[in-house]
């Protein structure tokens, strides 16, 4: 078997393992196999997530997506972008994509699969971590997107939070 073969075949039973971890939680979920795709809504404390599991064999990642549901106004993108550098700055596993041209924010998360034997329980962390990340800063920032508190208010805050 080639590399490429051997390379789809790990990713395929990657994405058997994340559609498995979804069954056994009980999980309503998507599933585009041909893609390696699988999308999921979850309530959080206040607005619905929507995550997207991919698995990409050409990057050999795992990567779990959860876009925000509203946009950015270009006159909150300066605002929002310093709040996005502070929460990545104090987040261990993720990130947040700022797309400055169309004001889109995900939050991001990836594991990379090469020499390494990954299970469902990798999976649901990312899951949860996802879950529990964009839980905690989805409404944050749209409060900011809203001018219903400014960045300074937003990052005294999490400053008073994590002391």
């Amino acid at each position: 078997m080639n590399d490429e073969n051997e390379n789809l075949q790990i990713a395929q039973e990657l994405y058997q393992g994340i559609i498995e971890m979804f069954d056994e939680k009980g999980f309503t979920y998507t599933r585009e196999d041909d893609q390696l795709l699988i999308r999921c809504t979850l309530r959080g404390e206040d607005i619905p997530m929507d995550f997207t599991y991919v698995v990409r064999p050409d990057k050999r990642v795992i990567q779990v997506y959860s876009p925000l549901p509203f946009s950015v106004s270009e006159a909150k993108l300066p605002d929002i972008a310093l709040a996005v550098a502070y929460i990545n700055d104090h987040l261990v596993n993720g990130s947040f994509d700022l797309d400055i041209k169309e004001g889109r924010i995900c939050f991001r998360q990836t594991t990379c699969y090469i020499d390494s034997v990954l299970g469902k329980g990798l999976f649901e962390y990312m899951l949860m971590v996802s879950a529990h990340t964009t839980d905690d800063y989805n409404d944050k920032l749209l409060m900011i997107e809203k001018g219903m508190i400014t960045v300074e208010q937003f990052i005294e805050n999490e400053e008073k939070a994590n002391s």
